[in-house]
């Protein structure tokens, strides 16, 4: 197995997934541009391969038919699904493809979905490397969250990135050192982490995990929450097992209050909530859980968030004495930064049975807030059928609730006294004329 088609066809589940940014041919230039990446994957794969043990070990995948504009192969999306390791190489041109942050986003979402069926914090199976280094003031949200210490695998490598030790002869013991011992913890934390298989990803349906701008026509604007971190509001309209509408039996997917409802399950093992809260938090956000009626019998009405905000609404909700006057109350004085998801599971049974009446009531009492959700999410906002489909639906819905607050929102002054604005004046007389 001398070439890294060889390597990428061992055995079954890829040890790692190499995403990469591809370099673009020069007008002169009739070879292969990216064959010093080629040849770092080949030697990266023969340490893995050692280290692994195993006749049938996987090793990696390394795509090289796919460039910007063409569509995913198959084999890219399954290799997405079913390796162990996410190993990003990072370039300032990493960074700027779309691609590269649609493949971080696919692995990104599989680790979090694992992390809610499990009950369980998300595993931590992203092993960076640096092809070229980057300054870190220009690293997305997503990338400055990675724990990995790159000078672990040598002072040269930390210094220059892997392009820059292999091309200088005097530092070839340092690019050895350095994919050895990037081969030994990849193997390492493969074993620990034992990341759970599932479908391929749709590309058409994913975002770039660093992308700053949102593809949305009218509501494309930049988007500024990698940078500042901005506040997300997930509000939680849901049912509790204590106040359930009549005809409504399945308690399994509700607790003591809003925030525990699940309507995921058994697919999810806890509640929507925390899994749309760390969703929003991988996207660069500070989310804020806020159960809707948390004042309920207060005199005052249902505060409108001074944020961009997500709005989970259990249809249900409209079939509860009052609920529905509820929601359509708030959603006559919503500002156009609150998103409805709302989710209707297919396989729970009872809801479907009622949706003929659930969905009249309920569409009726958002009906301000649905017409405002832009027409390529308004089927996937309005009626989500799987777990998997949230997190589809959800980064969008962030960004656009995002962009709108920044538009829309009134600004406020900050507090303390008001300063006037400076007047500009001619020179000073001179103190020394007329002496």
């Amino acid at each position: 197995m001398s070439t890294a088609q060889d390597l990428r066809t061992v055995g079954d589940a890829p040890y790692f997934f190499l995403s990469y940014a591809h370099t673009p041919k020069l007008p002169d230039d009739h070879g292969d541009p990216d064959k010093w990446i080629a040849r770092f994957y080949s030697d990266l794969c023969m340490n893995v391969l050692q280290f692994a043990g195993g006749k049938s070990a996987a090793v990696g995948f390394m795509d090289r038919d796919v460039h910007p504009g063409a569509q995913w192969p198959s084999r890219l999306a399954q290799a997405l699904a079913c390796c162990r390791i996410f190993v990003p190489l990072y370039s300032p041109r990493y960074f700027e493809s779309d691609d590269c942050g649609k493949e971080w986003s696919a692995f990104s979402r599989r680790v979090m979905n694992q992390a809610n069926v499990r009950g369980e914090p998300p595993v931590e199976a992203i092993i960076p490397a640096l092809w070229v280094p980057v300054e870190p003031t220009r690293l997305p949200s997503v990338a400055r969250s990675i724990q990995f210490s790159h000078h672990l695998l040598g002072e040269r490598y930390s210094e220059h990135g892997l392009w820059g030790i292999m091309k200088v002869n005097r530092y070839k013991d340092d690019y050895n050192l350095a994919v050895l011992r990037l081969a030994r913890q990849i193997v390492h934390v493969a074993h620990q982490t034992m990341l759970d298989r599932e479908g391929p990803p749709d590309y058409l349906s994913l975002t770039s995990a660093f992308d700053d701008q949102v593809g949305l026509g009218s509501e494309r604007q930049p988007n500024t929450a990698k940078q500042a971190g901005r506040r997300i509001h997930i509000m939680i309209a849901a049912p509790n097992n204590g106040h359930l509408p009549e005809n409504r039996r399945a308690s399994v997917y509700y607790g003591a209050n809003a925030r525990e409802w699940n309507p995921y399950h058994p697919e999810s093992r806890g509640p929507l909530a925390d899994y749309a809260a760390d969703l929003t938090t991988r996207l660069g956000y500070r989310p804020a859980v806020v159960e809707f009626g948390e004042q309920r019998g207060a005199p005052t009405a249902e505060p409108v968030p001074a944020a961009p905000a997500l709005f989970l609404v259990d249809p249900w909700v409209a079939a509860i004495d009052s609920g529905a006057n509820r929601l359509r109350e708030f959603a006559e004085r919503a500002g156009r930064w609150i998103c409805v998801l709302m989710p209707w599971n297919h396989a729970d049974g009872e809801t479907m049975e009622a949706e003929p009446t659930l969905r009249p009531k309920i569409t009726q009492a958002l009906s301000q807030m649905l017409g405002r959700t832009p027409p390529e999410y308004r089927q996937a906002a309005n009626s989500i059928p799987t777990l998997s489909a949230f997190a589809e639906v959800l980064p969008p819905m962030a960004r656009v609730a995002d962009n709108r607050f920044l538009r829309g929102a009134r600004a406020y002054p900050p507090t303390g006294p008001i300063i006037p604005r400076p007047k500009l004046s001619g020179p000073e007389p001179d103190s020394s004329e007329g002496l």
